[in-house]
């Protein structure tokens, strides 16, 4: 195998278990080069190694966060670093909704797999030598999203980003925010202008006349794509 067979690659996860276990089997296969080996805040903080090929991204970093995709910080960034920047490689855990698999994405992964389907070093090898032969997921609508109203044109990571930078994350704990039916008609629309959701209806039989999606409606995608249901079961 010449060199130019070989993939620079760099791995990104916060989980221990995980970081190492993929930091070996990388290490000891002849068709990649490892170059790094970090957590998610290593990563958004220091600069990535030069001339990288591939970036293995766990999409989900501290489960003691509000928002527990810590992906999405360092997908963005490799992709928006000046010149040819490496391949993203997504892995997602169970995700029932599809929206950490949207989230990243949205965030610039060439090719999101979930952490079940890589059973060898052979599959994860195979996706960073040719991301284009397994195309990711297009950024649209979905049977299981489309419920809650995402479409192509929603934005989840604009509508976490204002979440957090508004500090309105206190508003999604509680089944509901301790705030006046007027002052909830304004958060929704603020949010919503964000997410980009269409309105859709609570019930077999429930007709769409709000023209802003509702707070239950709201609180269900922003809490499954923050990861909000995450817990052990994120290892998986």
């Amino acid at each position: 195998m010449s060199a130019e067979d070989v993939v620079s690659v760099a791995v990104v996860a916060t989980d221990e278990w995980m970081r190492r276990g993929l930091t070996h089997a990388l290490v000891e296969d002849t068709r990649t080069n490892l170059v790094a080996s970090l957590d998610h805040d290593d990563a958004v903080a220091g600069p990535l190694p030069p001339q990288l090929g591939a970036l293995v991204v766990d999409s989900c970093g501290p489960l003691d966060r509000w928002d527990r995709v810590a992906g999405v910080a360092v997908a963005r960034r490799a992709v928006q670093a000046p010149g040819p920047g490496p391949v993203v490689v997504a892995l997602v855990p169970d995700d029932p909704l599809g929206a950490i698999r949207r989230r990243m994405l949205e965030a610039g992964a060439a090719l999101v797999v979930g952490r079940r389907a890589l059973r060898s070093v052979d599959d994860l090898v195979a996706a960073l030598r040719a991301p284009e032969a397994r195309p990711a997921m297009p950024i649209g609508r979905t049977d299981r999203l489309s419920r809650l109203g995402v479409t192509s044109r929603s934005r989840l990571n604009d509508g976490l980003d204002f979440i957090v930078t508004h500090g309105l994350e206190h508003h999604f704990e509680g089944a509901q925010p301790d705030l006046s039916r007027r002052q909830l008609i304004t958060l929704r629309g603020r949010l919503n202008a964000v997410l980009r959701l269409d309105p859709v209806g609570e019930g077999s039989s429930a007709v769409v006349e709000r023209t802003t999606p509702s707070w239950r409606q709201i609180r269900a995608v922003v809490d499954s794509a923050r990861g909000a249901e995450l817990g052990d079961h994120a290892l998986h």
